[in-house]
């Protein structure tokens, strides 16, 4: 943590003060939740409706039949993961995404801790499409929208849009998902998006350069060499994949010296046999491998600006999607829970539906909070 990044985030959080000191006269405290309701938008939104109405019931209707495979897989990954993390199978379960004063994503118990500028952008780009799709879906069918508005809990901002409840509770079970499913799919729809347009990126800006591996191995070439960073060549041979690393070593001697260069340097180490008694040479390094990417010539003058660019991509995709996958778990208040009691007061009495998804939102619930904090307690 230098100082520079804990005085951007002091300077973030004292924007947020005076925001709220400004504007006092209309925000109010609910709990611990500080609330700004405004009917700013609202138009907006009817217009954006009323417009492109056939489009946004396509859209509609695929998100609804999008929800319940996303609600499945996600309850099914909570659960299970739980298990193998009791068994000593995972080491990891799920992690909250926060800002701070970080200049790289930071690992923390339960948490991933991510530049505040990163974050900020990122939750904006699944706030708005999801609170906005939520007003849309409402409009086409009819229910009124009461008021828009920002939350504060903490530091940690988000977004609301609230249709009357009374005009929605009486509405029938397709409407009730039709509202409930648009937030999470629009956060889907962002999320394809930037993982689009990163692609598109890296296709026309950028070239496979080196390869990026997992970790060394202790008492093996790279680990007594310090050896860090993307491998880019051995012996002045590009690598640039994982069967181009296993071919170069393949013809290499154990015991010979060789010369590695990285991201990081040039490194010279005597090559090991390989653990398993095959031809070659062994430099001690692990799996995952992926290939270590950089600008092109028609694009080296932007490397600064484009590796800014696909890093905040990459984040948005990822909470794009984390977001919108823990919505749609069936956890009362989430977006989930209230398509599944939807779909439970169907088929049963409405109090018997409701404390179904009571219930089922507390098995979930608790699910959820064992991957979190799960890995470090068992």
């Amino acid at each position: 943590m230098s100082m520079i990044e804990s005085i951007s985030f002091l300077i973030f959080i004292c924007i947020i003060a005076l925001l709220i000191l400004k504007d006092r006269k209309n925000i109010k405290l609910e709990g611990i939740i500080i609330i700004r309701r405004t009917k700013k938008g609202k138009r907006f939104i009817e217009k954006l409706a009323k417009k492109h109405a056939r489009f946004f019931r396509i859209l509609s209707v695929i998100s609804i039949v999008v929800s319940f495979p996303v609600m499945l897989f996600g309850t099914w990954f909570l659960v299970n993961n739980a298990f193998n993390i009791v068994h000593g199978v995972s080491e990891e379960g799920v992690m909250l995404v926060l800002p701070g004063p970080v200049s790289d994503v930071q690992v923390r118990p339960g948490m991933l801790i991510m530049p505040w500028w990163f974050w900020v952008i990122g939750i904006f780009a699944v706030m708005i499409p999801h609170e906005f799709s939520h007003g849309i879906m409402a409009r086409l069918e009819n229910i009124k929208i009461k008021s828009l508005g920002w939350l504060l809990l903490l530091f940690l901002p988000g977004a609301f849009c609230e249709p009357d409840e009374k005009q929605l509770k009486k509405s029938s079970t397709k409407t009730k998902i039709s509202v409930y499913s648009a937030g999470s799919f629009a956060n889907f729809i962002v999320g394809a998006s930037a993982f689009l347009l990163s692609y598109l990126i890296i296709v026309s800006c950028f070239q496979a350069s080196g390869l990026i591996y997992g970790g060394v191995i202790k008492d093996y070439p790279a680990y007594r060499a310090d050896m860090t960073g993307a491998i880019k060549s051995i012996n002045g041979i590009p690598i640039n994949s994982a069967d181009k690393l296993g071919d170069v070593l393949r013809d290499i001697e154990p015991n010979t010296n060789i010369r590695i260069e990285t991201t990081s340097g040039v490194y010279n180490l005597t090559a090991a046999k390989r653990p398993d008694g095959k031809p070659g040479a062994f430099i001690g390094i692990t799996q995952p491998y992926k290939t270590y990417y950089e600008p092109n010539p028609m694009a080296a003058n932007f490397a600064g600006g484009l590796n800014f660019l696909m890093s905040l991509l990459t984040w948005v995709f990822i909470l794009s999607i984390g977001i919108g996958v823990v919505n749609l778990l069936p956890i009362k208040p989430f977006d989930g829970g209230l398509i599944l009691e939807a779909v439970v007061q169907k088929f049963s009495k409405k109090k018997s539906g409701t404390k179904i998804a009571n219930l089922v939102s507390i098995i979930v619930g608790l699910a959820l909070i064992f991957n979190i904090i799960g890995p470090y307690i068992v």
